[in-house]
């Protein structure tokens, strides 16, 4: 009888209860898949959150391993920079005593290595001060570049040692 009052709607109704089944079956449908899927992933699940937990404590120790390896090059590098420091500091405090850079070894100056004197040779320079001055010039020169010489041997030295760990 209500069947009949509803005239030609209810075929709507109708329409509209197959739509609300089939979307039920279509929600417990998916569902089922889900939960099959959840199943079947579960042991890969478990695997990949282990290897996770793994490659964690595995990167922590890395990663410590790393920070100390770290602190000992800076440490060498502080050091060897504090050497080559000291060595300039030496070699210039030398450089600038009057008598700190020996040019010449008296020990092992030989005189008579030198060349006997022409007869006309008098033994000294026309200009005696003129060549003193010169000396002095050329012996100021040499020692600046001694000066710098030994200090290019420290650097020299301090990056071979800070490049091969010695």
């Amino acid at each position: 009888m209500l069947v009949a009052l509803l005239g030609p709607w209810r075929y709507l109704l109708y329409a509209g209860v197959v739509v609300a089944f089939i979307g039920g079956l279509v929600y417990a449908k998916n569902q089922y898949d889900e939960k099959q899927q959840a199943i079947g992933a579960a042991p890969y699940i478990l695997a990949i959150a282990e290897q996770k937990q793994k490659a964690a404590i595995l990167l922590a120790a890395e990663t410590e391993k790393a920070a100390s390896i770290t602190k000992k090059w800076q440490d060498y590098a502080r050091n060897s920079d504090a050497e080559y420091e000291k060595k300039i500091a030496a070699i210039r405090a030398a450089a600038n005593v009057g008598g700190g850079l020996r040019l010449i070894d008296p020990e092992r100056w030989d005189s008579r290595t030198c060349a006997p004197a022409d007869k006309g040779d008098t033994g000294t320079s026309k200009d005696a001060t003129a060549s003193r001055e010169f000396l002095g010039e050329l012996e100021s020169f040499l020692r600046a570049e001694a000066s710098r010489a030994d200090e290019i041997a420290a650097y020299a030295m301090s990056c071979y040692r800070f490049v091969n760990g010695l």
